[in-house]
Formats: structure tokens, C-alpha cells, sequence
């Protein structure tokens, strides 16, 4: 195993083989992660460095260094997905979606002054759609927000012979013939976390105006009622009606917010687990959607890969998956 470091400009300028560790997570909608160790060198040094990219063969996803440290004699790298330098450019104005999210996605970052190793990947033409208005996000959290209402993920490319990273919106597979399961041996050291400390599912929006005149509606799921009713209100301010804009499609757009709202406070349910490295990559991939069987809780989980973390570590390859939007049924 080795992996391959680049310049600013995407160019390589060395190829690591020799480390003790590397740590390597990817993410559907996050910024996943990276940490390297590997002996104190000259070459080391003047390569590991903020701001290069590293490379590994099976990925064509790319790490950014954000930090280093000395210690020990080695040298610690940290960082994550190249897609985080999304988070560093900010749309100048109010970005509206009101059909499908990725032509919407693309156009905002082709309208944001986009950095010149970012181009566009070819267009998917998927057909989730929302209804939606921004203003001022960065690049990240406009691609996060909206991806996670189409359950959709988004990434850059390394594209090596250009030199760019291309923008890309994608969707995982429903895998319906994989499973998971302790009894079939490929499920391993699991974890389960179940919580609502932050649960809501009825929102009550505030956009525009005061007092009386202020426009209000409602989100969510309005059959829930007595303990099963978890409220929030949502204040919207930032969504103003624009010219020509009826009330109805005004109200529209602070739905849209509220629904955003209610998905961030979901109920948590997140699994983790280990598996052979053989598996993962070949049978199925970040963001394809699972099965996992839990007996012992009666009940069966179509869940997405939500993001892996690779450990490479003594010549051996530790996957751990983790798993988020599940949805449970019984057995």
C-alpha cells in the first residue's frame, strides 16, 4: 500500500510507501476524514505539508491536509475530503432551487467563483427535486442541506489527467440482496445508538413581517398529537418575499425551511459495525442502501452507508461502516 501526494495545483509530487498509519473516512453528505503517521524524513517533511492533497489507488476521492504536528520522530497529518474547500466559498446573494437539486447545485457552484481546480463532473440528470431559497451559504452547506433533502450525496473527483477536482452529485444504489447480520459471520462489534434528545417533528415557521402582519405556517407532521407532538419554531426572517413572488409560493419556501428543520432534528439512530475490507468496495459502495438484520431487537434495517473509515495499520485493512437514515422494519 502506498499513496501519492499533490501540490495545491493537483500535481504529484511524491509517493509515500513507507508509513505507520493511515486513516482514511469518507463521507455521503460529510467531510470525512484523514490522519497520517509515518517517520520524520526530509522528504516527508517538505511534502506533508497544509494545503497538499493525498491519494490513495482504490479512491478517487482526495484528502486536503489541514494541519500537521512533529512527535515521536514522526509526522501527524490531519485532514479530510477535498469537498470541504466548498465550505471556504460563499454564494454572494440568494440562491433559489425550485426543481430538480442538481442542476441547482451546479449552477451555484459555477456562479461562485469557483477555485480553478473545481470543474463540473457530467451532468447525472437525477430527478429529486425541492423547493428552496439560500442566502449567502457557503458551497458546503448548500450541497449538504440539499442533498440530504433528495437523500442524495455529493464529492469532487480527482480527475488526474486535467488536474481537477469536478463537482458531483450522485445517488447510492438500494441494494436489496445484501445483508447484514451477526449470525451470517459479516457483521462484527456492533454498536447501536438510539436517541430523540433533539427530536422534533411539528414546526411552526416565522418568515417576513411584524407582529400581526408577520406571515407564519406550519411544517411537519400534523396528525401527531399529545406526547407523540414534538414542536420547534423555526425563524425564517432571512426568506423575504421578492417581487412578483404570490404569498402561496412565498409560503412554499418557508415550508421548504421547515421541513429542512424537522430533518436535522430527526430521530438518531446510528449503527456501527466492522467488516472485511473484501466486501466493501466490490459488493457495495458509499451511499448504497443496506439491509442489516438485528434479531436480538426484532427487526430489520434498510439503512445507507453513510460514511467508511479505512485503518491501515501493520499491513492489514480495518473497514468500519456507519450508517444513518434508517428505516425500520420488523422481522
Amino acid at each position: 500500500m502506498e499513496f501519492s501526494v499533490y501540490s495545491p495545483a493537483l500535481s504529484r509530487i511524491g509517493i509515500i510507501s513507507s508509513f505507520t498509519s493511515l486513516i482514511w473516512g469518507e463521507s455521503y453528505t460529510g467531510s470525512g476524514k484523514l490522519q497520517v503517521v509515518l517517520p520524520k524524513t526530509p522528504d516527508a517533511a517538505r511534502i506533508i505539508a497544509c494545503g497538499n492533497f493525498i491519494g490513495i489507488p482504490s479512491s478517487d476521492t482526495l484528502m486536503i491536509i489541514q494541519s500537521t504536528e512533529d512527535k515521536d520522530n514522526s509526522i501527524w497529518a490531519y485532514g479530510c475530503e477535498a469537498k470541504s474547500l466548498l465550505a471556504a466559498r460563499v454564494y454572494a446573494g440568494t440562491i433559489k432551487c425550485k426543481g430538480k437539486i442538481e442542476l441547482a447545485l451546479r449552477t451555484a457552484v459555477t456562479e461562485s467563483r469557483p477555485y480553478s481546480i473545481i470543474g463540473l463532473a457530467p451532468l447525472r440528470n437525477i430527478t429529486k427535486t425541492t423547493t428552496s431559497q439560500r442566502t449567502y451559504p457557503t458551497l458546503y452547506e448548500l450541497s449538504r442541506v440539499w442533498c440530504e433533502t433528495g437523500d442524495m450525496g455529493f464529492r469532487l473527483i480527482h480527475d488526474k489527467s486535467a488536474h481537477r477536482l469536478l463537482y458531483d452529485v450522485y445517488e447510492g444504489v438500494e441494494r436489496n440482496g445484501i445483508k447484514f447480520a451477526e449470525q451470517y459471520g459479516n457483521l462484527t462489534n456492533l454498536e447501536r445508538l438510539l436517541s430523540e434528545t433533539s427530536y422534533r417533528n411539528f414546526a411552526y415557521v416565522g418568515g417576513e413581517g411584524e407582529g400581526s402582519d408577520r406571515v407564519f405556517v406550519t411544517a411537519g407532521d400534523s396528525s401527531a398529537a399529545d406526547l407523540e407532538r414534538r414542536e420547534i419554531f423555526v425563524d425564517a426572517r432571512d426568506l423575504q418575499r421578492e417581487e412578483g413572488q404570490t404569498l402561496d409560493e412565498y409560503k412554499t419556501l418557508l415550508i421548504a425551511r421547515g421541513n429542512e428543520k424537522l430533518k436535522e432534528a430527526a430521530r438518531v439512530q446510528e449503527i456501527t459495525f466492522d467488516i472485511s475490507s473484501t466486501d466493501f468496495g466490490k459488493s457495495f459502495y458509499l451511499g448504497d442502501i443496506i439491509t442489516c438484520v438485528l434479531p436480538d431487537y426484532n427487526s430489520v434495517l434498510s439503512v445507507r452507508v453513510a460514511e467508511f473509515t479505512n485503518t491501515y495499520e501493520n499491513n492489514k485493512i480495518t473497514t468500519q461502516l456507519t450508517l444513518g437514515n434508517p428505516i425500520l422494519r420488523g422481522l
